[in-house]
Order: structure tokens, then sequence, then C-alpha cells
């Protein structure tokens, strides 16, 4: 089954306030003009593109990077979507220093968007 239609019937809309909350601190920190590491970068472009985000959609949230170059960033987004990888989990998060510590009970960034799209409103939220 690919990426698509795996998560297509759970996870029908974007709303950024429901995303786990590292996933959110990363989106604050390139808000704020601080550059990710490898390994936050890897996590939220797998994390957005697993829940439906175009790679130009995707591309568009790292624009406020300091060090934010348009033909390198669309390259390796595209070779995330194109090898299909999927978030890491809460472990693997946590080990490279990106967990904030603060999910009740971490398993998976996907799995935690999911619940938390279920216990809220169908209201659609653009994060670009």
């Amino acid at each position: 089954m690919n990426r698509t239609s795996q998560f297509e019937h759970e996870i029908m809309r974007v709303d950024p306030e429901k995303f786990p909350p590292c996933i959110r601190s990363m989106i604050r920190d390139i808000a704020a003009g601080i550059n990710l590491s490898h390994s936050a970068r890897f996590t939220l472009t797998s994390f957005l593109l697993e829940i439906g985000l175009s790679v130009e959609d995707v591309t568009k949230v790292y624009r406020s990077s300091p060090d934010f170059d348009e033909s390198k960033t669309r390259y390796q987004v595209e070779h995330i979507a194109s090898r299909e990888y999927t978030p890491p989990s809460c472990s693997t998060i946590r080990t490279y220093g990106n967990c904030t510590g603060t999910c009740p009970h971490p398993s998976h960034p996907l799995t935690i968007y999911r619940k938390a799209l279920g216990s809220g409103s169908d209201e659609h939220v653009n994060i670009s």
C-alpha cells in the first residue's frame, strides 16, 4: 500500500494545532529563523509529506530558514517523497534531541496526530 492511500482515510485535513509538540516546535523554530538539524529536517519533511502536503507546500515551510536554498530544499524534499520515508518514531526523535518531552504517551508522531485529529474540529488550517 502506498503512502497516500495508507493514511488518506485517517488523515483528511491538515491542522497544525494538532501536530505533535516536536513538529510544532520545529515549525516555530523555522519561523523564528533558526536552522534545524538534519535529523529535525528529515522528521519534519517526512511527517508533512506523510499527512498529505505536496512537495511544493513542504518546500514553502522552509523559506524562513536562514540557510534556505530553493533548489537544494526542493531536491531534498523530492528525495524524501520519492523514497516514501515515514517519520521516525518518538524514541528516535528523542535520541536525536528533537523531542520536546511534552507528549503524555509518545510512540509515533503520526499516531499522536491521528489521535489529536479525532478529538477536535474539522476546521482546515493552512501552515504555509
